[in-house]
């Protein structure tokens, strides 16, 4: 089961946007630099109904492999500092995530059917 989900992409595709289900002692942290992910924090959320954080980040796109790799592990360093509910945990809520995602994405898509868009004709302009 997944502990991460990979949400976007920066300009350019220079970095990917992971988000992942971490504690707030911040375990993920020596996961990723004993894997050499080259990552930068976005955003911290947490929620009173669980003891866990969702971490956002930004991973070099050439490290992908490495931080699939560091989520894996992260699941074992989990289970093993006391957290055995962790793989659980974080699987439903990117799944939570993803439902969340897809319904953003259907509710613009009945916007713009509704105006009478679509992607060919919208224009975006700077200003």
């Amino acid at each position: 089961m997944r502990n991460y989900i990979l949400y976007g992409k920066t300009r350019f595709a220079k970095h990917l946007l992971y988000a992942f289900l971490d504690v707030p002692e911040a375990l993920a942290t020596s996961v990723l630099l004993k894997h050499d992910v080259r990552a930068k924090f976005v955003h911290l959320l947490t929620r009173e109904d669980t003891d866990y954080v969702l971490v956002q980040m930004k991973i070099h796109r050439n490290d992908r492999r490495k931080f699939l790799d560091a989520m894996e592990n992260l699941k074992t360093k989990m289970l093993i500092c006391g957290h055995p509910d962790y793989e659980t945990r974080a699987g439903e809520f990117i799944r939570e995530l993803e439902d969340d995602i897809i319904e953003e994405s259907l509710q613009d898509e009945k916007l713009m059917k509704k105006m009478g868009l679509d992607d060919k004709n919208i224009v975006i302009v700077d200003g």
